[in-house]
C-alpha cells in the first residue's frame, strides 16, 4: 500500500526514457552491424535510410535529456524554464511521432508547481538548443512523411 502513496516522479522517468531509447537503438544498430559484417558508414549509406533517421532522432533524444538535466540545476525561474521546455517538447516529440515521449513530457509538465507572474529569462544557450531541435525535427519530420508516401 506504501508504494502507490508515493508520487511518481515523471522528470525522472522522461529523463531515463529520453537517455534509454537512444541506448537500445544503439544497441540495435550494433548487432545489425556484427550480424551483417558491415560497418556503421555502410550501414548507414547502403541500408534503409530510417537508421539514419532513427540514429538522428536518437541524438535529438540525447541532447533534449542534457538540456532538461542543464535545467534542473538552474537555481532561479528554474520551474518557468522548465515549462517552457515541456511545453517545447510536447509539441516535438509529437512532430516526430513519438507518443510516448510526448505524453510523459505532458505529465512531467502537469507535475510542475503553478508559473509565477515573474518575467520569464530564458537564456541565449536555450533558445539556440531549442532551434537546433526544431530545424532537425523538421527535416526528420519531412523525411518521414515523404517515406510514408513514396
Amino acid at each position: 500500500m506504501i508504494l502507490f502513496k508515493r508520487k511518481i516522479n515523471y522528470e525522472k522517468i522522461l529523463v531515463g526514457y529520453w537517455f534509454f531509447v537512444p541506448i537500445l537503438f544503439g544497441i540495435y544498430f550494433f548487432i545489425m552491424n556484427l550480424k551483417n559484417n558491415s560497418t556503421i558508414e555502410q550501414t548507414l549509406k547502403t541500408d534503409n535510410p530510417l537508421l539514419a533517421m532513427g540514429m538522428l532522432v536518437s541524438f535529438l533524444l540525447v541532447i533534449q535529456g542534457m538540456t532538461f538535466i542543464l535545467l534542473n540545476r538552474q537555481g532561479e525561474n528554474s520551474n518557468q524554464v522548465k515549462r517552457y521546455f515541456l511545453t517545447f517538447s510536447i509539441f516535438q516529440q509529437l512532430l516526430m511521432f513519438n507518443i510516448i515521449g510526448s505524453a510523459l513530457s505532458f505529465l512531467a509538465y502537469r507535475q510542475l508547481p503553478e508559473k509565477n507572474q515573474t518575467k520569464l529569462n530564458v537564456k541565449p544557450w536555450l533558445l539556440g538548443i531549442i532551434t537546433f531541435i526544431i530545424f532537425l525535427s523538421i527535416i526528420i519530420a519531412w523525411i518521414q512523411i515523404r517515406q510514408l508516401i513514396l
